[in-house]
């Protein structure tokens, strides 16, 4: 068997993808559609210069209006952009606790042994773990004992390089298998499944303990 040509990898991207956009409409997610990031991984199919996300914002400025789980506007759409990635629009029954890798490892194996089953859904993102919990209102100062500043429905629970964003109502995040920047995907860590997702205030409490813990030990390490 020959190497796998460029044209075979796109083929097997797309495939994955359309995958992936009826899985979601199974679970009921409302999702739409991102650019992507391009061969260099510094620019951004959206064409900007200095795109500050590159690969990973909507391609369409309405898409708080046109996120959707239907299955059949899912397909179409797919047919239209076969390579765009795949963005969860958040507060809409599902928000993401995005969090940094090291924090995200520690409080996953410590909950994991703790409770003696499998935490679901978690994905990977780059050097972030996404967290994925029921919509949850919150109000100020309630999660991680702070008020959180919210900005597009992203609550930033600590505010220095170890930060922990709540993605909420008019946020959205890449999905599996969507591309990212650095030549990678976003990929499934534990993949959804029926137990119960976590309890966001319980997680979010736990994220912000191990990063505050891990970004005072690195720190010292300076």
């Amino acid at each position: 068997m020959g190497a796998l040509t460029t044209k075979d990898l796109r083929e097997t991207m797309r495939e994955r993808l359309v995958a992936a956009d009826l899985e979601y409409a199974e679970l009921t997610w409302p999702t739409v559609l991102a650019h992507r990031p391009l061969a260099d991984g510094a620019r951004c199919s959206c064409g900007r210069r200095q795109c500050p996300e590159p690969g990973a914002h909507p391609i369409s400025p309405d898409w708080r209006d046109e996120a959707t789980a239907d299955p059949e506007a899912v397909a179409a759409r797919r047919q239209r952009r076969p390579d765009a990635g795949i963005l969860l629009a958040t507060g809409l029954g599902v928000d993401v606790l995005d969090a940094p890798a090291m924090a995200g490892a520690s409080v996953l194996d410590d909950l994991e042994r703790k409770t003696g089953r499998p935490m679901a859904p978690v994905a990977v993102r780059e050097d972030r773990y996404l967290f994925f919990v029921d919509s949850r209102r919150v109000e100020a100062g309630e999660a991680g004992g702070v008020a959180p500043s919210v900005s597009r429905g992203r609550m930033r629970v600590r505010r220095d390089p170890f930060t922990v964003l709540w993605h909420a109502a008019g946020s959205y995040v890449l999905l599996p298998p969507s591309l990212t920047p650095d030549g990678g995907r976003v990929f499934w860590l534990r993949r959804p499944a029926e137990e119960p997702r976590p309890d966001p205030l319980v997680l979010v409490d736990a994220l912000v303990a191990a990063s505050t813990r891990l970004g005072g030990a690195g720190e010292a390490g300076r």
